[in-house]
């Protein structure tokens, strides 16, 4: 692309505490848009930026931009054009962050425990012995589900959710730092949060 971005690089990550999603797109974001903290917000500046976007409400305005910039939120392109966002430098910010994914997908887990679906929103979770790798956690999911015929998982949120089904078949769910744009939105992919949690060590 030919555009150099010097305040943001893809960081290594030696653990899993080391990774946050989209951690370079949120900080070309906050860049671009200045601080957005409500405190120090310059209420004129923020008004003319609201209106822009199509707001006629400061506080919905000022809510609803936390949690673009958290991503958790669909973004109006509108505003991505008022605070000048460079598409391309966006690319390349998403494109650092899916290096850090890959990279915290290489960090060895060992998970603390196992989550069980009972039914709908009822679970327990099991703890793993100390230590316990994925490759041994996954074995002791699978006799669980053989023996009680429910459902478990380890979800590490932002990263993956490996799901034990009732009759033995895992899947992994990956949680890739995405965007993608539809409708005037730019809309950031799933992170995982919806599973019941379990982090690892």
């Amino acid at each position: 692309m030919g555009k150099t971005i010097p305040f943001l690089s893809a960081k290594d990550i030696n653990k899993l505490d080391d990774y946050e999603r989209f951690r370079n797109v949120k900080a070309y974001l906050l860049q671009k848009s200045g601080n957005i903290s409500r405190a120090y917000a310059d209420k004129d500046e923020i008004w003319k930026l609201a209106e822009s976007v199509g707001y006629k409400k400061f506080n919905k305005f000022l809510q609803h931009r936390e949690g673009w910039h958290e991503l958790t939120r669909k973004i109006p392109v509108k505003y991505l054009d008022a605070i000048d966002v460079d598409y391309e430098v966006l690319e390349c910010t998403a494109g650092l962050d899916g290096e850090e994914y890959e990279r915290a997908l290489r960090v060895p887990l060992y998970p603390r425990g196992f989550t069980i679906r009972y039914m709908a929103c009822v679970y327990q979770t099991v703890e793993f012995p100390p230590n316990t790798t994925e490759y041994e956690a996954r074995e002791i999911m699978l006799d669980y589900a053989e023996e009680t015929g429910r459902s478990c998982a380890i979800n590490y949120p932002n990263l993956k959710t490996i799901l034990v089904g009732t009759e033995g078949q895992v899947n992994t769910f990956y949680y890739e730092p995405n965007i993608n744009f539809v409708g005037g939105y730019m809309i950031a992919s799933s992170d995982g949060q919806s599973f019941a949690t379990v982090r690892g060590r």
